[in-house]
């Protein structure tokens, strides 16, 4: 053997360990799943599919960032036969269910990893722990302690090792009444506190050794480490309620970080009792009332309550508290010096409240008249200008319910708006309103059939409800204009009526067999000629006006594309026959195209080719009738096609060749996802002019969804050329409404007008505003969601179908990953879901697996039991948000739709609960959303807190807005359905 050859064979062997040994992530992963498989550890198929993933993915990603998959590959090593705990399962599904997008959002060069990371949070605060390097995991972790401690404390308890722990400290230091809890036992949250140096936490073991079972000394901790009480007394002074509201006061209004959740959550406990006394004796004589501690605090302490838990109460409570406090001072006035200590903010909130609630009365006795007023004038004066711009930007109440920012008034104004006086007949308001929730007037179709609007509103049920009709034949059939509206069934919805005519003992078939109408003739002529399974229904309008033949129409249905295209050519006419199922076809072949096409999108992967073959009459026609379900970034590939496709990229003509049909739909999805200038500026000025006067004229005349659909688009203007052009038009049909004393006509133009004058700076339209209020949706109080026992009550619905089963699953597992704020109990059929910390919320929800019979149910145990829901919650399929909705009890507050294009139907849930505040999905719902949007929202209302939506939707946007179909979700203050019509409701005084 050579030297060099030695020499050679030398390197090699040392090379040989890492060639034999050496493994990919791909073939690590094969190894661990072997391993799983040979110890037969018990995974779920959740976690075994997941795992599965992973090594599909691995397979074909190979630049996968080491200090990640190092992490993975430590936690897929540590588990063994002796370490797993099956309890601890749904911890192992959320963070090997979340390795893949964590691997590949590590391998984008492009990705904030510490920005990215928080949008995991709280959902899977598991898979952060232990797949995200601590480093990079720690500002959001933190912010999650500082947030939400007590559910960082509760998953970090199901964790089986974490490499970090900063995060439990803090969670632990805002939460000490938490501490005790993990102290009896051996577990990891203890170890990790017992391996800590901080003072603060060597503190709560001192309290823990003292008193094992109290956790009353650590609601006054700040007293302690600033040496200002003894363990011993901060002990004995929290079990008086005298001398724990004295104590915890300052604490709460100062907003003391260190038990900063703990001293809240005790606060609101014992304020939670108090309130509920107020609530009881609000119409009793106050020298009955029984206040116990509150009778024994100072005056200043009293005035402070008053400041700092005047949300828990409704208008005529706060009123009622106000009196008692005067009477306790013998109906002196307070004085200002009292609230020298509570923030500027809470002063203010509280004076406009009382201006919006009108309880100027008992503010007077309580204050006297002008003292507070020149105090508060004297607190902004001293306040400093950072504060007071804070303040400012805040949202506060202003008389006329609606909410607004500070703003000056013109001095001088330039127009003057007459006052109206509505005058509309008391059956014309019946016939708006059961326009807006047709599925309950045909409910109670008995006490209106013979009603003056009676043929009209049947009519409009034909169009667009119509098997819902004829599932009422039955109770219209004796009546003339009832036959007549299941007659246009048959001329509108001809495929439907091919069901009954092929049914010889059909209700229906037996109405119409013998008719002597030219039409419905025609329908029993295709039935007679090209049989049961055939689709020729669908060319009625051709058949009928003898340009096509039954045999023809018969062949063409069998073409798709063919028949695609002269559907298209169909519906430009807005009087076709068949109209219904004509657009429930081309809806159906929409949504079809846009899912895939939303598919492809979020998977990188384009749908050119799909779109190169459709023509400029599809592509506008997929964009419109697949509102429901397209989202942004598809919605936006389709209009660039569409606009290279049509010369000079301008659409105007393209739509004219259509009949201008669903063009609002069209405008108001360009103007939502800021394209309306892109299609507008290829467009003539006579064109554009032609587009405003088209969407605004007749309005009296038109739907309320086609006014919605106006209002989406002036709540969508931002810096459009056609805003003046809408101001100018809106000027003349209002006045052309008033002249005719138009009521409805008046009413929706001064609505629009409201809406339009925050995109304009001065004229007309800010004027109207003044005297067309829209209802004041930035703001949902706290107060307003709690029923007379301080209990918020909520109503989930689930159906039983693949997607209502996968939200249901996910729904559970949120609330099973804080052990330590909620506790299910399981009903049978349904669930309930309770509080254990904070406010009183209590959470009914049917399981999807038993459908309707959970649901029935959990109505009847509600009812039983007095329940009335304040929140009411849609889960699942849009085929089913109807059933949800018409269910709706007029005590909801909240109505929250996770559905797909819920926004769509919500008139019926607006009918049902005119009070009620909508949060709603313009297209595609997702539990990836609804769950941390829908918790977030309880656990607002767990803590008491108001809800001001723009701050709400801003914190939502920071932990969800990186998911695509997020955008498409609409809260109350941006729903124009809502805000539209609850205002026309107002105006025209409608019950």
């Amino acid at each position: 053997m050579t030297t060099a050859y030695s020499c050679f064979l030398g390197v090699l062997l040392s090379f040989l360990p890492i060639i034999c040994w050496a493994q990919t992530p791909a073939q690590k992963i094969k190894a661990h799943i072997e391993r799983f498989e040979r110890d037969s550890i018990p995974f779920s198929e959740a976690y075994l599919e997941s795992l599965k993933k992973l090594s599909e993915w691995a397979e074909t990603n190979e630049q996968i960032r080491p200090e990640y998959f190092e992490l993975t590959d430590k936690y897929l090593s540590y588990i063994t036969p002796q370490t797993y705990r099956k309890y601890v399962g749904q911890v192992h599904e959320d963070i090997i269910g979340q390795a893949v997008n964590i691997l590949q959002a590590s391998r984008d060069q492009g990705t904030d990893m510490s920005a990215w990371t928080y949008s995991l949070l709280p959902e899977y605060y598991a898979a952060v722990k232990v797949l995200i390097p601590a480093d990079v995991a720690r500002k959001a972790t933190l912010d999650m302690a500082k947030e939400r401690p007590q559910e960082l404390i509760g998953q970090f308890s199901r964790l089986d090792y974490a490499l970090d722990a900063t995060d439990l400290q803090q969670a632990i230091l805002s939460s000490p009444h938490l501490f005790s809890q993990f102290m009896h036992y051996n577990n990891l949250v203890k170890s990790q506190l017992q391996a800590s140096k901080d003072p603060n936490i060597q503190l709560l073991f001192s309290i823990y050794q003292k008193y094992r079972y109290s956790n009353n000394a650590y609601f006054l901790l700040p007293y302690i480490t600033r040496n200002q009480l003894t363990i011993e007394q901060a002990d004995e002074l929290s079990k008086n309620e005298y001398s724990l509201i004295n104590k915890l006061l300052p604490l709460v209004i100062d907003s003391t970080p260190l038990a900063a959740t703990s001293i809240q959550q005790r606060w609101d406990e014992l304020m939670g009792k108090y309130m509920k006394k107020v609530k009881q004796y609000k119409y009793a004589t106050l020298s009955t009332w029984k206040m116990d501690a509150l009778e024994q605090v100072s005056d200043t302490t009293r005035a402070s309550l008053l400041f700092i838990t005047h949300t828990m109460l409704s208008p005529q409570e706060l009123d009622a508290f106000m009196r008692w406090i005067s009477l306790r001072h013998y109906t002196k006035p307070l004085q200002p010096a009292y609230i020298d200590k509570i923030p500027l903010k809470e002063i203010i909130t509280l004076y406009d409240r009382v201006q919006h609630d009108n309880l100027k009365e008992a503010w007077a006795v309580l204050w006297g008249s002008d003292s507070l007023k020149t105090y508060v004038k004297k607190r902004r004066a001293e306040a400093n200008p950072e504060q007071l711009a804070s303040i400012q930007k805040s949202s506060i109440y202003t008389p006329g319910g609606t909410i607004t920012s500070a703003l000056p008034k013109p001095k001088e104004p330039e127009y003057i708006i007459k006052t109206y006086y509505f005058n509309l007949p008391e059956e014309e308001k019946i016939l708006i309103k059961w326009k807006n929730d047709p599925l309950t007037a045909l409910e109670k179709v008995s006490n209106w059939i013979d009603a003056s609007y009676a043929p009209q509103l049947l009519q409009h049920i034909a169009q667009t409800y119509p098997l819902e009709l004829v599932r009422n034949l039955d109770q219209i059939k004796l009546k003339k204009h009832g036959i007549e509206a299941l007659k246009l069934v048959g001329k509108e919805a001809p495929l439907s009526a091919k069901n009954f005519i092929i049914q010889p003992t059909h209700p229906w078939n037996y109405l119409f067999r013998n008719s002597t109408d030219s039409i419905i003739r025609t329908l029993y002529k295709i039935n007679e000629v090209a049989g049961i399974n055939t689709r020729a229904y669908l060319l009625l309008d051709d058949i009928y006006r003898g340009k096509i033949s039954i045999a023809d129409a018969d062949s063409l249905c069998k073409d798709s594309n063919r028949l695609q295209k002269r559907l298209i050519q169909l519906i430009s006419n807005p009087d076709v026959l068949g109209k219904y199922s004509i657009e429930q076809e081309l809806s159906s072949r929409a949504l079809r195209f846009v899912r895939h096409l939303n598919i492809s999108e979020n998977t990188d992967k384009y749908f050119s080719d799909q779109m190169q073959n459709l023509t400029p009459d599809e592509l506008y026609t997929f964009m419109t009738y697949g509102e429901d379900e397209i989202i942004e970034k598809g919605f936006l590939k389709m209009l660039q096609q569409l606009i290279s496709r049509v010369p000079d990229g301008n659409i105007y003509p393209l739509m004219q060749k259509l009949g201008f049909n669903q063009y609002k739909k069209f405008l108001r999805k360009c103007a939502y996802y800021g394209s309306l200038e892109t299609v507008l500026r290829p467009m003539s000025g006579t064109q554009k002019n032609d587009l405003v006067v088209r969407m605004l004229q007749k309005m009296e005349t038109a739907s309320e969804d086609e006014a919605i659909q106006v209002a989406d688009i002036i709540i969508s203007l931002s810096g459009s050329g056609i805003t003046e052009q809408i101001h100018q038009q809106l000027k003349k049909e209002y006045e052309r409404s008033e002249t005719a004393k138009l009521d409805k006509g008046v009413a929706i133009y001064g609505i629009l007008s409201s809406l339009l004058s925050t995109k304009v700076e001065r004229g007309w339209a800010k004027y109207v505003a003044e005297k067309y209020e829209l209802p004041g949706l930035d703001l949902l109080p706290s107060y307003s969601l709690f029923n007379q026992q301080m209990v918020n009550i909520q109503q989930y619905y689930f159906y039983n179908d693949e997607d209502g089963l996968s939200s249901y699953s996910n729904f559970i597992r949120s609330y099973e990953r804080s052990p330590l704020e909620w506790e299910i109990k399981d009903l049978g059929t349904f669930v309930l879901i309770q509080s254990r910390t904070g406010r009183k919320v209590e959470i009914y929800s049917n399981k999807a697996r038993d459908g309707e019979k959970g649901i029935t149910d959990m109505i009847e145990y509600m009812k039983k039991n007095n329940l009335e829901p304040l929140v009411v919650v849609h889960r699942g399929l849009s085929t089913h948000t109807l059933k949800t909705f018409t269910r709706i009890p007029k005590s909801a507050k909240l109505i929250l739709d996770g559905s797909c294009g819920g926004y769509h139907v919500q008139q019926v849930a607006i009918d049902r609960a005119p009070g009620a505040q909508i949060l709603c999905n313009r297209n595609i719902g997702t539990m990836h959303i609804n769950d941390p949007l829908f918790k977030q929202i309880n656990d607002d209302i767990r803590a008491g807190k108001d809800i001001l939506w723009p701050d709400f939707w801003s914190r939502m946007n920071n932990r969800v807005g990186n998911n695509p179909y997020f955008r498409d979700y609409i809260p109350p203050h941006k729903n124009a359905a809502a805000i539209l019509i609850k205002a026309l409701y107002d105006i025209l005084e409608i019950n």
